[in-house]
């Protein structure tokens, strides 16, 4: 399977000009102050799991679920539009002919630091992986 975060990072580098920061976190969970320019938004390969149980026997493919998850980091003022952006851009994309279209899954704010909203979304990437 293809890390698709570099990818991502590309996208809303040139297609989401509110982020002024864009780049891979270097915490799991929100800080007290964050030392980027904001708005910003890190993306990372949360995790990927199987779609649905299928007979051991005779599978050569299969169907995984890649989840990225994604900081948005921004003022109160600005999260809105850095989330706004980020939807527009991701929802939908098809990395290739072995992948489904990006889901979004979740999001939610996970700290509220004076002015700045630390936002965690969870995106979803269907992949086919073949045997060999």
């Amino acid at each position: 399977m293809i890390d698709r975060s570099n990818e991502l990072i590309g996208m809303i580098e040139s297609q989401c000009p509110a982020f002024v920061t864009v780049d891979c976190p270097w915490f799991m969970d929100a800080l007290d102050e964050l030392d980027k320019e904001l708005p910003a938004a890190l993306v990372w390969l949360s995790g990927d799991g199987a779609v649905a149980d299928e007979p051991a026997s005779l599978v050569t493919t299969q169907q995984v679920m890649q989840t990225y998850g994604v900081w948005v980091i921004a003022s109160r003022n600005h999260l809105d539009q850095s989330r706004t952006e980020l939807r527009k851009t991701l929802l939908g994309w098809v990395p290739d002919e072995m992948s489904g279209d990006v889901r979004y899954v979740k999001g939610g704010a996970e700290n509220i630091s004076g002015d700045i909203v630390w936002w965690r979304e969870y995106w979803a990437l269907p992949v086919w992986i073949r045997q060999g």
